[in-house]
C-alpha cells in the first residue's frame, strides 16, 4: 500500500495500515516537534498571571517571549551589551 509521508510528504511502501511516516528518521523528527510544542505550550500556560520583566528595561515581558528581555532591548544592541557587561 502506497502512502504519502506526514512529515516529509514522501511516497513510501506502508507495512502496515497505521504507518504514517516513512521511516525512523521521519517518526523521531515528528516526536520531536510534537514533545516540544507541548513543552511551549507548558511553558506558556505557567506565565499566565505572573508578571514578568524584562531585564534590561523593566517592561513587561509578553507570556509567549522566550527570552528574560523585550523586542526593544533586543533590538538596541548598544544597551543590551550594556547590561550584559555589567554581569560580569
Amino acid at each position: 500500500m502506497t502512502k504519502n509521508c506526514e512529515l516529509c510528504g514522501k511516497d513510501y511502501q506502508a507495512r502496515v495500515s497505521y504507518q504514517i511516516y516513512c521511516g525512523v528518521d521521519c517518526r523521531t523528527e515528528a516526536t520531536k516537534e510534537k514533545n516540544n510544542s507541548k513543552q511551549r505550550s507548558k511553558r506558556i500556560k505557567s506565565r499566565v498571571g505572573k508578571e514578568r520583566l524584562c531585564n534590561t528595561c523593566s517592561k513587561p515581558l509578553s507570556i509567549y517571549n522566550d527570552d528574560n528581555f523585550c523586542v526593544t532591548c533586543i533590538g538596541d544592541k548598544k544597551g543590551f551589551n550594556k547590561f550584559i557587561r555589567g554581569l560580569f
